[in-house]
């Protein structure tokens, strides 16, 4: 070992012990329980820069200028070690990868949709730029430490170079987002391929070595996957930074809790209520909260649920299926040639969730505050559907300024008029819809124009979706808020063939009539004069 090095593990130590010390004092006087710190995941629950400092010196020691990773090794054992995954079962290994992978996807969607909307609707770049050196360097901690508590494992951090403070405050952390958008810029949530950082560092410290036995290659596969993880939670807590999202709040009991049953949880929709678990039958390894998310999963897990004794790794098998955009019930199809913006992909996402059925609209006056839109009056809701339903199909300039009209109409007639301004309307509208000029002063017409008065048969499809929607929220409601796993698609195609007859009862109860035959026998084209002009 040369003097370098030996200094360097010196110092480290030195440092290690200092900041054990310090970390405890501070933990201490913020009236937190006492802590044994011999591990630095401890921590994160002090101030970040104490947390942060180990790591540093982790990464200095192992991509600095005079690196010595067999010496870190040595010195780190317990921040290297996979022991928490390692089950010596190549069987249980795969099914582990497998759900991080899907876990991991699933981030990678939704980081690409932030990040687009971050940096091209709110000017991150350029605001970065303008910040402070102790303003960055305040968000990239803080970023960091929100990466520690959400991240699966927070050691994974020892695997990345690219997550050094000051590549962070510099333009490191910009081409980190652009590097992630270049691989799926479709902002729809939903990746086509799953991505993992790649760094030459990283590929000399773990060579691919193919005489490597298969739990060998499936552990250095995992590391790969685990600091893929760490990086993508580190972009996304930057930007709820960004965004103003509160922190994480929780202590090292919760964090405790919250592993052990990270570990039981379902592998589709990650609920992990222990009296909803079922192992598959075949495996006895995957956990289904429901025969619903068991037959979602199926086409994959099928793929490794069959190797009983596998001796060979093949990250091949275990890649999650891409995923269709979630939509709601009604959601049109993009005509050719339009292209949907991230913001308009999130508001199809949010009204596509099952605690949004009877929503119309998700409104954002603040950067963590939305209010969820339902219009009560069934001629305007109507009206305001079939406005969104053309916006969303073709971004028709007409129909998005309808949707104005509605939603401004609609604040105006509440509580939420002193709330929410005509000016938060615009600019989500103009988020939604970049293609489409709004002027800052808008005057709303009472009806629709002639030559684009909506037809009947878009005004029964509405309908039909509107009480298809408002029966899902029934139905959840009555199983207590269970998960009923509907597929958007779907249940669309279902609604869509719903007789006419059956929205009369649904009409009449909409309208407010009472039992007294005022609907039931009343001639169809009564019912008709109901469309919106």
């Amino acid at each position: 070992m040369s003097a370098s090095s030996s200094s360097i593990s010196s110092s480290s130590a030195q440092i290690a012990d200092a900041i054990t010390t310090l970390a405890q004092l501070a933990i201490t006087e913020q009236g937190l329980e006492p802590l044994v710190l011999s591990h630095p995941r401890n921590l994160k629950h002090g101030p970040p820069l104490i947390w942060n400092l180990p790591y540093e010196v982790s990464l200095s020691q192992k991509y600095g200028e005079n690196p010595d990773m067999n010496e870190w090794k040595r010195d780190y054992a317990a921040l290297d070690s996979l022991e928490h995954y390692f089950a010596g079962d190549l069987r249980a290994f795969n099914q582990e990868i497998m759900r991080l992978l899907k876990k991991l996807m699933h981030l990678e969607g939704f980081l690409v949709q932030f990040a687009m909307e971050s940096l091209n609707d709110k000017g991150f770049a350029n605001e970065w730029r303008e910040y402070s050196a102790e303003k960055r360097k305040e968000m990239v901690l803080n970023g960091l430490v929100r990466a520690a508590f959400q991240a699966p494992r927070e050691q994974s951090r020892c695997d990345c170079p690219e997550l050094t403070t000051s590549n962070l405050e510099g333009r490191g952390l910009i081409d980190l987002y652009r590097t992630i958008i270049a691989h799926d810029d479709t902002g729809d949530r939903c990746l086509k391929t799953l991505f993992l950082f790649q760094h030459p560092a990283i590929d000399i410290e773990y060579p691919d070595d193919p005489s490597a036995s298969g739990l060998e290659q499936a552990a250095r596969y995992l590391r790969f996957v685990l600091r893929t993880f760490f990086i993508v939670e580190t972009l996304l807590g930057i930007l709820e930074e960004f965004n103003g999202f509160p922190p994480n709040d929780i202590s090292l009991e919760q964090e405790e809790e919250r592993e052990r049953e990270g570990l039981g949880e379902c592998l589709v929709c990650c609920t992990n209520d222990e009296g909803l678990m079922n192992r598959c039958g075949g495996c006895r390894l995957a956990l289904y909260c429901s025969t619903i998310c068991q037959s979602r999963e199926w086409p994959d897990h099928k793929r490794i649920c069959r190797l009983r004794k596998p001796t060979c790794f093949d990250p091949a098998i275990l890649m999650p299926t891409p995923r269709k955009p979630l939509i709601f019930v009604g959601c049109p199809d993009p005509e050719p040639g339009f292209v949907r913006s991230p913001a308009l992909w999130r508001q199809i996402y949010c009204l596509a969730r099952e605690e949004s059925f009877e929503a119309d609209y998700q409104l954002e006056y603040r950067p963590t505050e939305t209010v969820w839109i339902h219009i009560s009056n069934l001629q305007d809701r109507m009206s305001f559907c079939i406005a969104r339903r053309r916006a969303m199909a073709s971004g028709d300039p007409l129909a998005v300024s309808r949707m104005r009209c509605s939603l401004t109409h609609y604040i105006q007639n509440t509580d939420l008029r002193n709330t929410i301004t005509a000016s938060h309307i615009r600019s989500q509208l103009q988020r939604e819809y970049p293609g489409v000029a709004l002027p800052d002063e808008h005057v709303c017409g009472e009806h629709w124009p002639l030559e684009q008065r909506p037809s009947n048969e878009e005004s029964l499809d509405e309908m039909k979706y509107a009480k298809w929607r408002d029966d899902l929220a029934e139905r959840k409601r009555a199983e207590g808020g269970k998960r009923l796993g509907v597929d958007g698609r779907e249940e669309g195609r279902l609604a869509r063939a719903v007789n006419v007859r059956e929205l009369l009862p649904w009409f009449q109860r909409e309208m407010g009539m009472g039992d007294n035959g005022e609907v039931v026998g009343v001639p169809w084209m009564t019912f008709m004069d109901f469309i919106p002009q």
